[in-house]
């Protein structure tokens, strides 16, 4: 009994340590990608923006042919494809909106057993796969949700800010950011209970979780394995939430909060 008690805690801690881990950088990728997508496009002059377009085509290629050298042609025209494609959406924030959505939205729907199983050829087995497919899962909430918080603001108060002499770097971290933080926190704390459920899965590819719990007592036969487990899983996504909320309180201004 004491050997499982002490088995659960270090799965716990081992589990803590992979939600949290994914989550810092979900949540830095998703929010800054969310802000991007929020911003007009640059430059509004449309043929220097097709210009610089087909410049970061070219820079796709200077990518493919000096970190690829030993890869097929096929492969680099693909990298290629992909880096400059990406790099030249920057340029049009609509489209690069509807295209990040769009494979969120499709990242979304593909089992996590099979998304773990697809990087494996990449990444391996273990804990920097798990981290990888934890980051994608959680996009699309917190994505979403800061492009809402965002956009939903009325204009009249950024106009405002910009009279005060206040620079769009400014507006987007001392207006914008603070105005929107409780619609963000919302998708943070989505993400963040959603992948402390998927987390448990990753134990199918070696990362450490308490997956490994629920799986012990799947291949023992042992129903009070399993359902500890499970139980455990879900006492620990509910802290999780309520210490987001605390949080969400502690840094969303006075003026903005609901009691």
């Amino acid at each position: 009994m004491v050997q499982r008690i002490n088995i659960l805690l270090q799965l716990t801690a081992a589990h803590a340590y992979l939600v949290i881990f994914s989550m810092v950088f979900a949540i830095a990728i998703a929010v800054v990608s969310g802000i991007l997508i929020t911003l007009p496009s640059w430059p509004k002059n449309i043929l220097l923006r097709n210009i610089l377009f087909i410049i970061s085509l070219f820079a796709g290629i200077l990518i493919a042919f000096i970190f690829y050298k030993k890869q097929p042609i096929s492969n680099k025209i693909i990298v290629f494809m992909l880096y400059g494609f990406f790099i030249g959406l920057v340029f049009y924030r609509k489209v690069l909106r509807n295209v990040i959505l769009y494979i969120d939205s499709i990242i979304m729907t593909i089992p996590s057993i099979a998304l773990f199983g697809l990087f494996i050829p990449i990444l391996g087995i273990g804990f920097f796969n798990a981290v990888v497919a934890l980051v994608l899962y959680a996009q699309l909430p917190i994505i979403r949700n800061t492009y809402a918080g965002i956009t939903s603001i009325d204009p009249a108060v950024t106009d405002s800010a910009r009279g005060m002499g206040m620079s769009n770097l400014q507006i987007i971290l001392k207006v914008n950011l603070p105005i929107a933080l409780p619609v963000i926190m919302a998708g943070i704390r989505t993400s963040t209970v959603m992948i402390a459920g998927i987390a448990a899965i990753a134990s199918y590819i070696g990362a450490k979780s308490l997956g490994e719990f629920i799986f012990r007592g799947i291949s023992r036969g042992s129903q009070n394995m399993i359902l500890t487990g499970a139980i455990w899983i879900g006492i620990f996504a509910i802290i999780t939430d309520f210490f987001l909320g605390r949080v969400e309180k502690w840094f969303t201004p006075k003026g903005l909060r609901v009691d």
